[in-house]
């Protein structure tokens, strides 16, 4: 039986509204033999077709693209945000968020629920990343974000999670600083809220880190 997928994305900065929330989506089953792009077009209202389409990208250059993808999924995605946020300044962020979620859809991931921050580099100026050996898949860097303090706070507004919940964001901050060093406060309170950072690299880091926590 399907169990519905959540991610939460931590949103610090709205246009024109200094606002902080957790922007909550919803990956559920779509309609027997839904078109895979029809289940992300609930996100166009919203501000976050790009992020969606930064996604898909990431994940074909990563080798990850679930089969929904590939023309032979029964039932593709149908992907919505339960709490809309108007006037999105940087919906980019919410592109590593929605790719684990599909992931997590697809079952290439144990976790029913995340929590996600970090944009995904997909173009060659900022270097889809290194070719893995033998397979053609590229690593897909996770690219830096701001407001990392306000954002590792936000996740501690969530109840309590029975089980481990993981919050993927990238290694470094915006100066080269290791988060996990940088941010040791935060992440040993939320830890204590079981709650647990997986700062990586590359989008194939963080998978791997998500399959590990469970």
């Amino acid at each position: 039986m399907f169990m519905k997928k959540t991610v939460w994305i931590p949103v610090t900065a709205m246009a024109n509204r200094p606002e902080r929330s957790l922007l909550e989506l919803i990956i559920e089953r779509g309609a027997w033999q839904t078109p895979e792009k029809q289940g992300l077009m609930q996100l166009t209202p919203h501000g976050l077709s790009n992020a969606a389409q930064l996604a898909e990208q990431a994940l074909r250059h990563a080798k990850l693209l679930p089969h929904y993808f590939c023309g032979y999924y029964p039932a593709a995605p149908y992907i919505y945000t339960s709490n809309p946020v108007t006037g999105l300044s940087n919906t980019n962020g919410a592109a590593l968020g929605i790719a684990l979620g599909l992931l997590m859809y697809a079952g290439n991931l144990p976790n029913n629920a995340l929590i996600a921050s970090g944009g995904l580099a997909t173009n060659s100026a900022q270097s889809a990343g290194t070719r893995v050996q033998n397979t053609g898949a590229k690593e897909i860097q996770l690219q830096a974000i701001d407001k990392i303090a306000e954002k590792l706070e936000l996740a501690l507004n969530l109840p309590r999670p029975a089980q481990p919940l993981g919050f993927v964001l990238p290694a470094h901050t915006q100066t080269g600083l290791d988060i996990q060093q940088t941010f040791k406060p935060q992440i040993q309170a939320l830890q204590a809220h079981n709650i647990y950072p997986l700062p990586s690299p590359t989008l194939q880091a963080a998978v791997q880190a998500c399959r590990e926590l469970q």
